[in-house]
């Protein structure tokens, strides 16, 4: 079985005696070997559907919605159990200006270092893209107001001490 230019499983029919299959039934056979190759490459194409509606394809981490969803749910849980939450968003300055002096791929590049460094330092759960130079971050067990601010700060500045190194260049990002 086929699902697009590669081999996905393989089917094999023994019969004791010689030329116990006729044409018909080979026909039939090699149809039904045809249409089970299309149903895997349409659940593989459902799956990479799925995939893209709650993930970034470039940064492998959750897309908007999907971190507006799972941002729900922990607020959901922080009101029930008496606790408060920060949000820290981080929108890369100058971003345009990567993609336009260095191209493109060094601007995915840059997405996907960034998108590496928010997953060293918090859970898959608690990060997203949720815009084209923009990450959010859910902080959990804050205090107030001061202390989120605090928090913020320090998570960011933590974040964009170290230059990236983007083809084979050292490149130094800020973000608000």
């Amino acid at each position: 079985f086929l699902s697009g230019n590669r081999v996905a499983a393989v089917a094999v029919l023994f019969a004791a005696e010689h030329n116990f299959f006729n044409e018909d039934q080979i026909k039939l056979l090699a149809d039904l070997s045809a249409d089970a190759s299309i149903a895997l490459e349409r659940m593989e194409k459902q799956d990479q559907v799925d995939y893209l509606s709650y993930y970034d394809p470039i940064c492998g981490i959750a897309n908007r919605t999907l971190f507006l969803e799972r941002l729900q749910q922990f607020q959901h849980e922080a009101t029930r159990n008496g606790l408060k939450l920060a949000l820290m968003i981080l929108d890369v300055e100058r971003f345009r200006f990567v993609n336009e002096s260095m191209g493109r791929g060094a601007g995915d590049s840059l997405l996907k270092a960034l998108a590496e460094r928010l997953r060293e330092r918090h859970e898959s759960e608690r990060i997203g893209r949720v815009g084209m130079n923009s990450f959010a971050v859910v902080l959990p067990n804050v205090t107030d107001e001061i202390h989120a601010a605090r928090l913020v700060e320090e998570k960011r500045k933590a974040l964009l001490v170290d230059p990236f190194m983007i083809d084979g260049r050292d490149l130094r990002v800020s973000a608000r």
